[in-house]
């Protein structure tokens, strides 16, 4: 089902598939997000749930268990239930079932609210442990915005830092895994300028950055729009290599995909989360439009 916001002359879109915000135009009627159009990438802004980005051979350990868990996790494309709904704002859950049970075992409660703000829009996450056990997790965030945004092309826009960076940055390979072994250099100073060919090798990942935002700026007007992402630990950054797709994904995670010679066992991955049974743990990313 969709559903519609409004805030002054704003308008947004929701889906209770994915719980997804698929649709963000401004006054002007410009769409900003992605449309999911499959001949380059079929998604728009996918929760990426428990696991981010790929497992080797889609396999992770539990406790020494193996269970098989698909790319990006459990709940992309899961009917998500409503449970408030204003004009600016709606809330909508998903939570554990016997079938999930099989690939990730915890009973969890995954809340998504969506809201409208009069110059953008705010994602946030809240997931609760409603197991007997401690859970672990990552969680991560994966929107795709149109880029150009105003007339030009890919290479006429930069990512800007709002701090002087020197991450490290490295690529996934042709399966979406991370190998650590070839480190690159793209930041200057606090600047990424885009070019599709930064993406042969398919997504960048970045950490220990400073910054807790990025902007997309066609260069030359000062126009785009700013995500700020305070609450997560690495950042994602990816276009789909070798076919010149019209958008860019700025992807705020909590974890990493997987690392040739990890161990297998979730407890090792990077930036995973560990929550008490009852305990929640909330984190958002925002977008606001430059003009």
């Amino acid at each position: 089902m969709e559903y519609t916001l409004k805030n002054g002359n704003c308008t947004a879109i929701v889906k209770s598939l994915g719980g997804e915000l698929t649709s963000f135009k401004d006054e002007t009627g410009k769409e900003y997000l992605w449309q999911s159009d499959p001949t380059f990438w079929g998604g728009c802004a996918p929760l990426l749930f428990p696991i981010v980005g790929a497992l080797i051979d889609d396999t992770i350990q539990f406790k020494g268990q193996a269970y098989n868990m698909p790319k990006h996790g459990l709940v992309r494309k899961v009917e998500y239930n409503l449970i408030e709904k204003t004009d600016t704002k709606i809330v909508l859950e998903t939570k554990y079932t016997p079938n999930t049970l099989q690939h990730y075992p915890y009973k969890y409660k995954l809340t998504v609210t969506q809201t409208l703000n009069s110059d953008g829009f705010t994602t946030e996450y809240c997931v609760e442990n409603i197991d007997t056990v401690n859970m672990i997790f990552c969680i991560g965030a994966h929107p795709g915005f149109n880029c150009p945004l105003d007339g030009g092309d890919f290479s006429d826009y930069t990512l800007i830092f709002e701090k002087e960076e020197d991450p490290e940055i490295y690529n996934t390979d042709d399966k979406s895994i991370l190998t650590f072994e070839k480190p690159i250099k793209v930041i200057h100073g606090k600047k990424i300028p885009l070019t599709h060919s930064l993406f042969d090798n398919d997504a960048m990942i970045l950490r220990k950055l400073k910054s807790k935002e990025i902007k997309l700026i066609k260069d030359g007007t000062g126009k785009g729009l700013s995500l700020s992402f305070e609450g997560f630990h690495a950042l994602g950054i990816w276009t789909p290599p070798h076919v010149k797709a019209p958008f860019v994904c700025i992807e705020p995670w909590c974890g990493l995909p997987a690392i040739y010679g990890e161990s297998g066992e979730f407890n090792d991955k990077p930036f995973a989360i560990t929550l008490e049974p009852n305990e929640t743990y909330t984190t958002s990313y925002t977008m606001k439009i430059i003009d």
